[in-house]
């Protein structure tokens, strides 16, 4: 399924059997989302919060128990003008509270090579891979507080607003 530039793939293990069904392993790879542009994808899986850095033809294994399955949203690298050494990336994974958290994304791209643009829609936490660490985000023309993890590059910021533009500072 398709979001404004992203997608979302789910994994199911619909098989039930009263004496329990075994587990089953497969993988899920960016290419799998049906024209999807972009080489290199941030991808989200929702139920272990865990974001991975993927080429679009790099599978992502899992196992899921019987009855079990896991949700993925595939957000595509912006990479800022510049050159490639020196410039910043940027995937916007979304409202990660929600099943599909690329669904709440309006609109993204840079304003510059140091600004980059996102309306959301909603309110909750919102999850942005990003490259180097924001020096500043900016919310409905208000300095907010995010979080930064350096070694997952992951910028996470609570939103409160039902309607929200975003500008991150790189």
């Amino acid at each position: 399924n398709h979001n404004v530039g992203s997608g979302i793939l789910g994994a199911f293990h619909a098989m039930w059997h009263v004496d329990g069904a075994a587990p089953i392993t497969g993988e899920i790879r960016p290419a799998d989302v049906e024209d999807i542009a972009g080489d290199r994808f941030a991808v989200f899986a929702h139920h272990s919060q865990e974001v991975r850095l993927l080429a679009r033809h790099d599978p992502w294994s899992l196992t899921l128990p019987q009855l079990g399955f896991e949700l993925f949203t595939i957000a595509p690298i912006d990479q800022a003008a510049g050159t490639q050494a020196t410039s910043s990336i940027i995937a916007p994974i979304g409202l990660i509270d929600y099943f599909n958290s690329g669904g709440a994304i309006l609109d993204k791209g840079w304003l510059t090579e140091r600004c980059y643009r996102l309306r959301v829609r909603g309110d909750g936490y919102c999850w942005l891979y990003c490259q180097p660490q924001p020096s500043r985000i900016v919310v409905n023309d208000t300095p907010m507080h995010f979080g930064y993890v350096q070694e997952t590059h992951i910028v996470s910021l609570h939103l409160k607003d039902v309607d929200n533009i975003v500008q991150v500072e790189t």
